[in-house]
């Protein structure tokens, strides 16, 4: 054996060596992004778990057209109101077309947001005619609540 052939074999086990190392760099970034994209959807699915709401109460007051809804958070997510949607009649009425309050008395953790036992007051001017309406309010990932009322 030759001092060539020692140069050969060790510019092959340099060059194998250099191509595992690429490989790994690749499969481990790859790992990574892939475990990190888990999470997040771990975290939307345990979050969307984790929320509840419900309409305790619907008054419609068929002089001033004024619909008022209170919604109670039953869940352990804290909610912000304005990314709360309110649907009457499978009608999407604007976030700008509704006033939402929380409780003063029930909010008592974080003012203006809707936290686990608290209390949301949400208003909006709608004509409605006599009869049966639904009533839906929906969070911001998805979860709703919908109740039937009459006039």
């Amino acid at each position: 054996m030759g001092v060539s052939t020692v140069i050969a074999h060790f510019l092959l086990f340099i060059i194998t060596v250099t191509l595992v190392m690429m490989i790994v760099d690749t499969v481990t970034g790859y790992v990574t992004n892939m475990n990190s994209s888990l999470k997040q959807k771990v975290d939307v699915i345990s979050e969307k778990i984790k929320t509840d709401i419900t309409i305790i109460t619907i008054n419609y007051d068929s002089l001033t057209n004024v619909l008022t809804v209170y919604v109670e958070n039953t869940g352990s997510v804290t909610l912000d109101p304005d990314d709360m949607d309110l649907y009457i009649d499978n009608e999407r009425i604007a976030r700008s077309d509704v006033n939402r309050t929380v409780e003063e008395d029930t909010d008592t953790v974080n003012p203006g947001l809707l936290d686990n036992s608290e209390i949301l007051n949400m208003n909006t001017t709608k004509a409605l005619s006599s009869g049966e309406h639904s009533v839906l309010v929906s969070t911001h990932n998805g979860i709703v609540a919908r109740k039937v009322f009459s006039i």
